[in-house]
């Protein structure tokens, strides 16, 4: 089973819950579609405190640390954090995916 970690930029969302939502299912449906079963790592943190480097540093250790493959979402390059998860993936050579949500 393939350990994987979504990234997706919430700041300015309308409605972030539903947003990673779609997110979650555009990626199930991407891996079922290739018969893969997968193991989402959930960095969606409910007990965030509005600290952003505290949950960056919490996504990569607990996501990107733990993932065989981490899915970029949309528009990924619009924000700090998952562009800086990005880097963390590439210089660790952490395989990579981008898709979008619909």
């Amino acid at each position: 089973m393939k350990k994987i970690m979504i990234s997706n930029g919430l700041r300015g969302k309308e409605n972030p819950v539903e947003y990673v939502q779609k997110c979650r299912s555009a990626v199930e449906e991407y891996y079922a579609r290739r018969g893969e079963e997968i193991e989402r790592l959930d960095t969606f943190f409910k007990d965030y405190d509005g600290n952003r480097l505290q949950f960056l540093g919490k996504s990569i250790s607990e996501g990107v640390a733990l993932a065989d493959e981490v899915v970029f979402m949309d528009d990924w390059e619009q924000y700090d954090g998952c562009r800086t998860e990005h880097f963390v993936c590439v210089t660790y050579k952490v395989p990579v995916r981008y898709l979008e949500s619909k």
